[in-house]
C-alpha cells in the first residue's frame, strides 16, 4: 500500500514537474518572439515616407506616439494638421484667471477597461512629476482623491434623490437581456427609443447612463450596446460613479500637454 501511494506521489511530482517545464520552455519561447519581433522593427528603413494626420486631436496624437513607439517611425516625417491654434480636439482648455477657463468636453475614464488607454500613456512622461509615466500620475491621484458622488439626482425642488435602485420592470430587464444578446448587425438601422418602452426612460438608471455618456433618445441603439459591455462594472456603481477615474487637472493639461511633450521632443 505504501509503495501504491509512493507511486502515485511520484508520478504526480513528475506531472507537476512537466507542467511547470512546458510553462517555462513556453514563456522563453514568447519572450525569443518579443525580442525577434523588436529587432525587426528597429531595424526597420522606412526612407522618406511621410505620415498625415488630419485634426489635431487624441486619436491624431495617439497614432504619432505609437508610430514612434512601437514602429520606430521617424517623429520629423510625421504631421498633425490642424485648423485651430491648439491640439486636443474635445480635450482642448483655454482662459485665464480673469475671464475663466472653457473645456468643451471631458473624458469619463475608467481603470478597469481602458487598457489601451493606460498603455498608451505609460509611455507617456508626466510633466509634474518626474521618473513617472502620465498613467502613474493618474492613478495615483485618482486613488489618494477616490469618486463618491452623493446627489447623482436632484429633483426641480432641488432634493437629493435615492439612486440606488435603477428603477427597471421586467419587461426593462428583458429588454436590456435581449439587446446585450443581440448582434451589432441587426442593430445599425435603429435609435435606443426603438428598442425600449416609454417606462424605461423614466428609470433611475436612463436618468444616470444618459447624463455620464450623452445620450439622447434618438441616440444609436448599437452605440448603446457598446457602452453597456464596456461599462457593464459600473452597473453596481454608477449612483456614486466611483469607477470614474479622474486626472489630477483638467484632460488638456493631463493628457494632451504630456502627449505634445512627447511629440515635440521626436521632433
Amino acid at each position: 500500500m505504501k509503495n501504491k501511494k509512493r507511486t502515485v506521489v511520484a508520478l504526480t511530482g513528475a506531472a507537476i514537474g512537466t507542467r511547470i517545464a512546458a510553462k517555462k520552455i513556453s514563456e522563453q519561447k514568447a519572450t525569443e518572439k518579443e525580442r525577434l519581433v523588436e529587432e525587426a522593427i528597429q531595424a526597420r528603413y522606412y526612407g522618406d515616407k511621410q505620415v498625415y494626420f488630419v485634426g489635431g486631436g487624441i486619436a491624431s496624437l495617439a497614432g504619432a506616439a505609437y508610430l514612434i513607439r512601437d514602429a520606430n517611425f521617424d517623429g520629423k516625417n510625421i504631421h498633425i494638421i490642424e485648423g485651430m491654434h491648439i491640439l486636443g480636439g474635445s480635450n482642448d482648455g483655454a482662459g485665464s484667471t480673469d475671464k475663466g477657463f472653457v473645456c468643451r468636453g471631458g473624458r469619463m475614464l475608467n481603470e478597469e477597461t481602458y487598457e489601451n488607454f493606460w498603455d498608451l500613456f505609460r509611455s507617456i512622461p508626466s510633466l509634474d512629476m518626474p521618473n513617472f509615466s502620465v498613467t502613474e500620475e493618474i492613478l495615483n491621484f485618482d486613488h489618494l482623491h477616490p469618486t463618491h458622488a452623493q446627489a447623482r439626482l436632484v429633483d426641480k425642488d432641488r432634493n437629493i434623490l435615492d439612486a440606488h435602485s435603477m428603477g427597471f420592470n421586467n419587461n426593462d430587464r428583458m429588454l436590456m437581456t435581449k439587446l446585450l444578446a443581440t448582434p451589432e448587425e441587426k442593430l445599425d438601422h435603429l435609435t435606443i427609443r426603438d428598442w425600449f418602452d416609454e417606462h424605461f426612460f423614466e428609470t433611475n438608471f436612463w436618468y444616470m447612463w444618459q447624463t455620464t455618456f450623452a445620450f439622447q433618445k434618438w441616440s444609436s441603439l448599437f452605440e448603446f450596446r457598446r457602452y453597456m459591455n464596456r461599462m457593464m462594472l459600473e452597473f453596481s456603481r454608477i449612483d456614486t460613479l466611483e469607477g470614474v477615474t479622474r486626472t489630477p487637472l483638467n484632460q488638456y493639461e493631463s493628457l494632451i500637454l504630456p502627449l505634445k511633450t512627447f511629440l515635440d521632443k521626436h521632433h
